[in-house]
């Protein structure tokens, strides 16, 4: 260093030095592999440039002990501890965007060198980006490694049920805020740590005879979700309401002159934080808007998804090089994604459907009275409401909404048989052959094909959600490498000569695949559930005759200006007003959606050119047939492309020709 630093720093603390200067991110790492080496505990990294203070570290330490953090993060724009160029605040907020949308760290400064990781989370980092790109690469490794971070300050909120809300006549519901300030629940996290997660692994294995082998095995294992890290709610937590504002600001002549001019700055506007448990809170009599804030049930959000895997295989050896076997492997999962809690959906109790077309009235004292009539005791959530009567229904009326995020209680069940062949190197070839036979359930609400999946049931009767998982039925793979007996070595053309220049050290591979259909997805409908969820549509009891119809998935004209659906839109109905529809979340009535088949080859040569180096020249096809793969039909009956197929799920054949010379 030019300045002086080290030598000052020598003073009083170990200076680790680079041979050459390769920039910041470079000496970062440097630094966290050292502090490992000597057995630290935390690693804590600050600008010294005057930025931070050697108090700052103090303060860092203490946030992942009182959090349970793996990472503590500093922020410039927590409090009013820094004055910045509006030019430069507004760049550093679109990198805090920016960072959110690419990695789901949900911060207020991403590029702040102050930060604090246990030991844990620093063997989790290791940083390539020498210079200052560091900055970005070490936020995207914390949210790739599913670790828990805290960002100093707890700029964050979350959903209270319980605490009164004197906005809303002191109905149960009131937005609470993290940390000690003002309104705040004097807490970092009101997740319970769960100390339950065992995982055991066990294994057995028997020979029968020289030939023949059994083998077991069973274990639980956990993966990451929730609050416990992952993705829906484990980088975001719970929310930032109260700390983020979205003003609108209009033209002051209906768009002839602009809203505002960026030399003047943005307008004068009510800047966050707002610090209120009542923010959000509306249906009260004013025209303040209403929120839908985020519950992080304290008793769930800690559990991570938790699986049971076991299997049993029998293996026999037919030859010295070939074997096969047998295995029925299973597997179900709890705790998973989805899952439908009731009251912490927010929806209205179903049976209050039998309101009918009283659900989109407004809370009157007429209707009202025509409401007890069919259902008695209902009556305002509190003296002040105003809105429809579906809204005054629901569990927390005060809000437009609830975000149930880490109500993960899902389920999965999953049942299979599994074939093998495996022909180890002899003469030339090598083949691994596999066939899987599989079925498997959930009522996770999701299904594997995006554009099968529509607003579901109600949360209330989640059971009703239970459906074929979209998984194959039938899944086959073929894996073969086989070098050619032609040239020198080899059974045929063996001598040097014309003969093994042309056809000697030819290896010729491929993979074959095949997939059969998955279970067809949700079959949407046009619904009317005020405030209960989605629906599903209705068998057609009038219906006669095949579903699927107009040959096999891809025949005739699909390209052209009327091109055929493949399955009956006359099967399924929208239902009734105020019901869910009695199709299954998938596989009604048994349909499947289109298989697919591939089929790669390689053609693969070595050339010698000295002893050591060697030309290997490779012609790869891929989707060699040029076959087209359909993707599934449209599902929706409301859609005049239901049962149609609008795309192909594969790429046409695909050539690629390589070279390499090794040495």
């Amino acid at each position: 260093m030019s300045d002086q630093t080290a030598e000052q720093a020598a003073a009083a603390s170990r200076v680790v030095r680079h041979p050459i200067n390769l920039g910041q991110g470079a000496a970062l790492q440097t630094g966290i592999d050292y502090a490992l080496q000597q057995g630290a505990e935390f690693v804590v990294t600050f600008d010294a440039d005057g930025q931070h203070r050697a108090a700052d570290i103090e303060r860092m330490v203490a946030a992942l002990r009182e959090a349970g953090a793996e990472f503590a993060l500093g922020s410039r724009f927590l409090g009013h501890t820094v004055a910045l160029p509006a030019a430069r605040r507004l760049l550093l907020r679109a990198a805090t965007l920016f960072t959110q949308l690419t990695t789901g760290l949900r911060l207020t400064d991403t590029h702040n060198g102050l930060r604090a990781m246990t030991r844990r989370g620093a063997r989790a980092i290791r940083l390539r980006q020498n210079r200052m790109a560091h900055a970005s690469e070490i936020l995207a490794q914390i949210a790739a490694s599913g670790l828990p971070y805290v960002e100093v300050l707890n700029r964050e909120s979350f959903f209270n049920p319980t605490a009164p809300n004197p906005a809303a006549g002191g109905r149960p519901g009131i937005l609470e805020f993290y940390g000690n300030g003002p309104d705040s629940c004097h807490c970092r996290t009101t997740v319970d740590t769960q100390y339950k997660n065992f995982g055991p692994r066990l294994g057995l294995a028997f020979s029968i005879t020289d030939k023949t082998v059994i083998r077991a095995g069973y274990s639980i294992m956990y993966t990451h979700r929730g609050a416990v890290g992952g993705r829906n709610g484990g980088r975001f937590g719970t929310d930032v309401l109260g700390y983020s504002a979205n003003p609108s600001f209009t033209s002051p002549d209906q768009g002839i002159s602009p809203t505002f001019n960026w030399n003047s700055g943005v307008p004068p506007y009510q800047q966050p934080p707002f610090f209120d448990p009542t923010f959000g809170t509306a249906f009260n009599g004013t025209s303040l808007p209403a929120a839908s804030p985020t519950y992080g049930d304290p008793s769930i959000g800690g559990i991570p998804p938790r699986y049971q895997n076991w299997n049993i295989n029998v293996e026999r050896a037919l030859t010295h090089s070939l074997m096969v076997g047998a295995a029925y492997v299973g597997s179900n999962g709890h705790f998973l994604g989805g899952g439908g809690r009731g009251l912490w959906s927010d929806q209205i109790d179903p049976r209050y459907l039998a309101l009918g077309n009283l659900l989109q009235q407004p809370a009157t004292a007429a209707n009202l009275a025509a409401a007890n009539k069919i259902l008695p005791g209902i009556g305002l959530p509190y003296p002040t409401f105003t809105g429809s009567i579906s809204q005054m229904l629901r569990p927390f009326p005060q809000y437009s909404g609830l975000s149930d995020i880490w109500g993960d209680v899902g389920n999965s069940n999953y049942n299979s048989l599994q074939i093998t062949a495996t022909q180890r190197l002899s003469h030339g070839l090598t083949f691994n052959f596999n066939y899987t036979y599989a079925k498997a359930f959930d009522d996770t609400g999701a299904n594997t094909i995006a554009a099968q999946t529509f607003t579901l049931g109600s949360a209330y009767n989640w059971k009703n959600e239970k459906a074929l998982s979209q998984l194959p039925p039938h899944a086959l793979n073929f894996l073969f490498a086989y070098e050619l007996p032609f040239g020198k070595g080899k059974k045929f053309a063996s001598g040097a000569g014309i003969l093994d220049t042309l056809v000697g050290n030819w290896q010729v591979s491929g993979i074959t695949t095949y997939r059969a259909g998955v279970p067809i997805g949700t079959i949407g409908a046009a619904c009317n559930l005020p405030n209960a969820g989605g629906c599903y549509a209705n068998y057609n009891p009038d219906f006669q005759g095949p579903v699927r119809i107009n040959g096999g998935y891809g025949s005739g004209d699909l390209l052209g200006p009327n091109p055929p659906a493949f399955l009956d839109k006359n099967a399924f109905l929208s239902p009734p007003s105020f019901t869910y529809g009695n199709t299954p979340r998938s596989a009604a009535l048994g349909i499947y959606n289109p298989g697919s088949f591939g089929q790669d080859v390689s053609l693969r040569r070595i050339f010698p050119i000295h002893e050591s180096v060697k030309l290997t020249f490779q012609a790869d096809a891929f989707n060699v047939f040029n076959l087209v793969m359909f993707s599934a039909p449209a599902t929706n009956i409301t859609s005049a492309n239901f049962g149609r197929i609008t795309s192909q799920s594969n790429g046409p054949r695909s050539l690629q020709l390589s070279a390499r010379i090794t040495f």
